[in-house]
C-alpha cells in the first residue's frame, strides 16, 4: 500500500473534544480515542479503530462465500486461531468486513448474509476485489482478558455489555477469569465485535470508567449492510464526528421515507433517551422539531438503531457512510 499523507485529519480532531489524537500520518494512519463511561446506567458507543492490515491483495476470484487468491501459501489456520476480517473493497472505493470462518492455502471461507458474487463478482472493477486482512477486534482486545478494569461477578452483579444480534439483546460480562456470555459456560474472550457493530455497557461499578482505544484510522468509505423489514444496531464508523446526511441511510435502495412515526427512520440514543430521525424525501428531520438536520452533529463513536419499515434484501442493502475527513 502506498503511503497515506493526513491532510484535514489534525485540525478535524483538534475540533473533536480532544478524544482522539494521531499519531502517524503514513501508510494505515493511526491514533487512540477515549469512551468515557458512566456509572448506573446505560452508555452507547461504538468502536471505529482496528488493527493494522495483517495481508493485502486483489483477490484471484469471488464466488457467494468465498474469496480466492491464488498467489496465497497461507498456513493451517492462520487467520482463524484468532478471529480474522477481511475487507473487501468495491468497485466505488468503499470497503465491507467479513469474518474469515475457515480457509485453505489460497482460499477464504467468509460469513456474510448475501451471495458476495451480487457486489464484488468477477465481471467488475479490479477494485471491487481488492482485499485485506486484519485482525478482528473481540471483547478480550478491547476490553482485557483475563484482567479488567469493568466490575467483575455474575450476570447480575457485574457490568454489563449488550449486542444487538438478529433480533434481540446478548448479554455478556466479566466474571474475574474471563468474558461470559448469558446462557453459555464457554470462554467468550474472542466472541467478535464487528466494526460496523454498535453496544450498550450497564456500569455498575463506583465512578467514570474511560476506555482509551487505540488502532488504525478508516482511510476509505465504510459499508454497512442494512436490510429491510428489520432493526439493525450501527456504529457511526469513524472516530470522529459525522453528520446525519454523512451516515448515508437516505442513500439506501428502497429507504422509504415517513415521519417520526412512520417509514424507514433511526434512533440516537442521547441523555439516556431515544432521538428519532427520518427523511421526508428532502431533508433529515428529527422528531419534535420542524428544522432540517442534515447537518446535525452525530459524535464520534456513537451507536444508532436503524428501523427499516421497507423491503429491502440484505444484498441490496449496501450503505455507505460518507468519510468524514480527508486523506491525500
Amino acid at each position: 500500500m502506498k503511503n497515506t499523507t493526513i491532510i484535514t485529519m489534525a485540525a478535524l480532531l483538534l475540533g473533536s473534544s480532544g478524544l482522539f489524537a494521531v499519531e502517524s500520518a503514513y501508510t494505515d494512519p493511526s491514533g487512540f480515542t477515549t469512551v468515557t463511561i458512566e456509572p448506573s446506567s446505560l452508555n452507547a458507543f461504538s468502536v471505529a479503530l482496528r488493527d493494522s492490515e495483517s495481508y493485502a491483495e486483489e483477490s484471484t476470484s469471488i464466488t457467494a462465500s468465498t474469496l480466492v487468491q491464488s498467489g496465497a501459501s497461507w498456513t493451517t489456520d492462520q487467520w482463524t486461531t484468532e478471529p480474522h476480517l477481511a475487507y473487501i473493497t468495491n468497485e466505488n472505493g468503499a470497503e465491507e468486513a467479513f469474518l474469515i470462518t475457515s480457509h485453505t492455502a489460497d482460499t477464504l471461507t467468509l460469513s456474510s448474509t448475501f451471495d458476495l458474487t451480487s457486489r464484488y463478482g468477477d465481471g467488475a472493477d479490479a477494485n471491487a476485489r481488492r482485499f485485506m486482512i486484519v485482525k478482528a477486534q473481540t471483547f478480550g482486545s478491547l476490553f482485557g482478558t483475563s484482567s479488567v478494569e469493568l466490575q467483575t461477578g455474575s450476570v447480575s452483579t457485574a457490568d454489563l455489555i449488550y449486542i444487538w444480534d438478529d433480533g434481540g439483546w446478548v448479554t455478556y460480562y466479566h466474571n474475574s477469569t474471563n468474558w461470559k456470555k448469558s446462557g453459555s459456560f464457554a470462554n467468550a474472550n474472542d466472541d467478535v465485535i464487528f466494526p460496523d457493530e454498535g453496544m450498550f455497557m450497564l456500569r455498575r461499578g463506583v465512578g467514570d470508567l474511560a476506555f482509551v482505544f487505540t488502532g488504525s484510522v478508516p482511510t476509505k468509505p465504510q459499508v454497512s449492510t442494512i436490510p429491510g423489514g428489520e432493526l439493525t444496531m450501527l456504529g457511526s464508523r469513524y472516530p470522529v464526528g459525522t453528520t446525519v446526511t454523512k451516515l448515508g441511510l437516505q442513500n439506501l435502495q428502497g429507504w422509504q421515507n415517513g415521519t417520526g412515526s412512520s417509514g424507514d427512520r433511526f434512533f440516537l440514543w442521547s441523555g439516556g433517551t431515544w432521538v428519532t430521525y427520518y427523511y421526508n424525501g428532502t431533508n433529515w428531520k428529527r422528531s419534535g422539531s420542524f428544522s432540517n438536520v442534515d447537518d446535525e452533529a452525530i459524535p464520534e463513536n456513537a451507536m444508532i438503531f436503524v428501523l427499516r419499515e421497507s423491503a429491502s434484501a440484505p444484498a441490496d442493502a449496501e450503505n455507505v457512510h460518507e468519510i468524514p475527513y480527508t486523506l491525500d
